[in-house]
């Protein structure tokens, strides 16, 4: 197992684009799961920098890579909690790691390769009052040169 390194201080998180104390828990903690990402995390983490919100959240990122995404992270990103593994980790045990490091108790899961529009947080945050208390996001072919991709619909 890797190491886990918490590069923002606990007690900080992002409002909107602006990193801001809070006294409690972030209402949303989103967890990345990152493997060899450095030319896409960027776009990833400034669409969540860019986030229209007043509402705390924070980012965690879990990154298993070889190509300085983590390195990337740590420079241009200091907000976002980045725990690291030095064996390669597949998107789901990325993800439980991420879990084990949440404050939030509402979780968000994003891809490295993912961006989100500026008023995800808040449609994140609203649609999980109750009575829901499952969100799952629409999913299309991010790679549509590719011949396979597939979709589950009729979640609600």
């Amino acid at each position: 197992m890797g190491k886990s390194e918490g590069v923002a201080d606990a007690g900080q998180a992002r409002h909107g684009s602006t990193l801001m104390s809070w006294s409690g828990s972030p209402e949303l903690s989103i967890i990345i799961a990152s493997y060899n990402a450095r030319r896409t995390i960027e776009t990833c983490l400034d669409s969540l920098r860019l986030q229209n919100t007043s509402r705390a959240f924070e980012t965690i990122l879990v990154d298993s890579s070889t190509d300085g995404t983590a390195d990337l992270v740590r420079q241009r990103s200091p907000e976002v909690k980045l725990i690291t593994s030095t064996s390669r980790l597949f998107p789901g045990a990325a993800r439980n790691l991420g879990l084990k490091a949440a404050q939030a108790k509402i979780i968000a899961f994003l891809d490295a390769d993912c961006f989100v529009e500026r008023g995800w947080v808040d449609a994140v945050l609203e649609a999980q009052s109750p009575p829901h208390y499952l969100v799952s996001g629409a999913i299309l072919n991010g790679t549509p040169e590719r011949r396979l991709a597939w979709s589950t619909t009729g979640w609600h």
